[in-house]
C-alpha cells in the first residue's frame, strides 16, 4: 500500500486526538478511574494512582500523552492499513483535531482581544 502526504496528516489528526481523547476529555474519565484506588479521607474520598501492578501500569498510561500516543498511533496506523473502511472514523477523528486546534485559536485571539482591551483601558 502506498501512502500519500494525505494519509499520513489523516493518521497525525485522528493520533493525535484519540490520544487527547483517552488522556484529557471528561467523556473517558469513567475509563481511567477504573485503573485507580478510591481511598477514604475524613468524610470524603480521592482518587490515587496504584502503588504497584499492572492497574499501576494502565493508571500512568491513561495519565501520560507521550505514553498513550505511541499505542493510539500504533492503533491508528494498524487500522488505516488493515482495512479501507477504517478512513471513515479517523477522518473523522482528524477533522475533530483541526476544529479542536481552531477553538483553542480561537480562544487564544479572544483572551489576548480582551487583555489588550483591558490594558487599554488601564491606560
Amino acid at each position: 500500500m502506498d501512502l500519500t502526504v494525505v494519509d499520513y496528516l489523516i493518521m497525525l489528526l485522528a493520533s493525535w486526538r484519540l490520544t487527547r481523547l483517552f488522556v484529557y476529555d471528561n467523556i473517558t474519565r469513567f475509563l481511567r478511574e477504573q485503573f485507580l484506588d478510591v481511598v477514604k479521607v475524613g468524610r470524603g474520598y480521592r482518587l490515587e494512582i496504584p502503588k504497584a501492578g499492572p492497574r499501576r501500569l494502565l493508571a500512568d498510561l491513561f495519565a501520560c500523552p507521550w505514553c498513550m500516543s505511541i499505542w493510539t498511533s500504533a492503533l491508528v496506523v494498524f487500522l488505516y492499513v488493515l482495512t479501507e473502511y477504517a478512513v471513515f472514523p479517523l477522518v473523522l477523528l482528524g477533522l475533530s483535531a483541526v476544529v479542536s486546534f481552531l477553538q483553542i485559536g480561537t480562544n487564544l485571539l479572544g483572551h489576548n482581544a480582551e487583555r489588550a482591551k483591558q490594558q487599554n483601558e488601564l491606560s
